[in-house]
């Protein structure tokens, strides 16, 4: 307001200029500019968007219905962007389409990306590669449910089937690091994560338990702890049961000291690879357990997995088992656990 008192003012091109590089909370200008009752080359229209206006009264002019549109889709109000959504007409340039559908989920407007991805002319002007950025750009910033509800419709899109491999690790790689499992989740249903080799899916587990430790280092371990469901999620990949004997042994060891036992360590166990490790592996990981693994319920469901596994690899007798409870005598063996 003080700004428009000493005399600025926003011109319609400049107003749609601004919209169409995004610029947040331009429509704010023109309805300040009305309360005052400022004059302006802004059209009845252009106003009426920005104002909230009733859209069955607001018909778009075949010359600037494009950026019209731009316009609403820019605005911070959801319902304006989901009424220009559902204005959109079937044919459009495909910068200004992809344009369109950038702004609605730049802006997280949900209902209107959620409309617009089943729109023939947005689909068939999207690629991959730009959507992979916006994908990108969406992961960096969505904090709440609007944004991860406009992340799983853009999905959808059937560009999303061509995505690479190595864009999916990243946008993978970019969940993990904002700790949104629920992202992480949606993202391994994409062609591309699926066909992840076993290299790869091993890259993402190492990903997860060192985000899981920076994460929760402070925090007691828990049944729901971030780290343990990104890694049950990494590891419903089908590139999972292509892991190697070592890397199996590898993430096992990093599992225990890292934190990410419960869960984790019971899928780690049934892998294929994990009939592999010997009874001195299997021996060397209850131990090392005993002694990094705090207690706790949660905990003691860790270790009794590994007793379990132990038991399976190895099959002890009197003498092993004597000698194992031996090692772990200076550590707080959970009273519950059996070992036979």
């Amino acid at each position: 307001m003080r700004l428009l008192s000493a005399g600025m003012r926003i011109t319609y091109a400049g107003l749609l200029k601004a919209a169409g590089d995004m610029v947040a909370g331009v429509e704010v200008w023109v309805q300040a500019q009305q309360q005052l009752g400022i004059q302006s080359d802004i059209p009845a229209l252009a106003v009426a968007v920005c104002c909230g206006g009733d859209w069955a009264d607001i018909e778009l002019p075949a010359e600037d219905g494009g950026a019209l549109l731009q316009l609403a889709l820019n605005c911070s109000n959801p319902d304006t962007a989901t009424a220009a959504a559902r204005r959109m007409p079937a044919l459009l340039e495909p910068g200004v389409a992809r344009s369109l559908l950038l702004t609605a989920a730049t802006r997280q407007h949900s209902k209107a990306v959620k409309h617009m991805v089943g729109l023939a002319v947005v689909q068939q002007h999207m690629h991959a590669e730009l959507l992979e950025t916006v994908l990108s750009e969406l992961l960096e910033s969505c904090q709440n449910c609007r944004g991860m509800l406009c992340l799983y419709a853009l999905c959808e899109l059937p560009a999303a089937a061509t995505l690479s491999s190595d864009a999916a690790m990243k946008l993978l790689r970019s969940a993990v690091e904002v700790s949104s499992w629920e992202v992480a989740y949606e993202l391994c249903h994409l062609a591309a994560a699926q066909q992840l080799s076993s290299e790869q899916v091993d890259t993402l587990l190492q990903a997860c338990m060192q985000n899981s430790t920076l994460a929760d280092r402070d925090y007691p371990l828990t049944i729901f702890q971030r780290g343990s469901i990104f890694e049950a999620i990494m590891l419903e990949l089908p590139g999972a049961q292509q892991l190697s004997n070592n890397a199996v042994l590898d993430n096992l060891h990093k599992a225990i000291t890292s934190g990410c036992a419960f869960e984790f360590v019971y899928r780690l166990q049934n892998l294929p690879a994990a009939a592999g490790i010997s009874s001195a592996e299997a021996t060397s990981l209850l131990q090392e357990a005993f002694s990094v693994i705090p207690s706790g319920d949660t905990a003691d469901w860790a270790i009794r997995d590994l007793v379990e596994f132990w038991q399976a690899v190895s099959e002890p007798n009197s003498a092993e088992v004597a000698e194992l409870l031996h090692a772990v005598q200076s550590t707080a063996v959970p009273p519950q656990l059996t070992i036979l």
